[in-house]
């Protein structure tokens, strides 16, 4: 997967730099097996500003409800951003949360990451 700054726009408080930023930093989190070393600020301020997700207190907290190496808390992650019920067909965006303005670029971005990992496969 190819990741561009041309696919993510501008909004306020969150650039397409930032976004392409971003969404390179979370590739390497996923890539790399969720390590805590590539968990970084850039990643979590997404996820509990922008993706409906709650802070868990900080940075260490949220990685360890999801990134623990429970395979079920890291489904409820990944579901977050996909409907597994309906993997691989074309409709696997969860809804509101990847489908909230104007954040959707990124979010997508976040949910095709998961799938080019096979990530229902991860946590079967």
């Amino acid at each position: 997967m190819k990741i561009e700054k041309e696919q993510f726009k501008d909004v306020e408080f969150f650039t397409a730099e930032d976004k392409y930023r971003t969404a390179k930093h979370f590739y390497r989190f996923v890539k790399n097996g969720f390590q805590r070393k590539d968990f970084n600020k850039r990643i979590y301020e997404h996820l509990y500003s922008h993706c409906g997700f709650i802070a868990h207190y900080n940075i260490n907290g949220f990685f360890n409800e999801y990134f623990n190496g429970s395979k079920t808390d890291l489904k409820e992650f990944a579901e977050h951003f996909l409907n597994f019920n309906v993997m691989p067909y074309e409709d696997v965006y969860n809804g509101a949360n990847v489908n909230y303005e104007p954040y959707n670029d990124i979010s997508k971005c976040f949910a095709d990451i998961l799938i080019e990992f096979d990530i229902k496969k991860q946590v079967e």
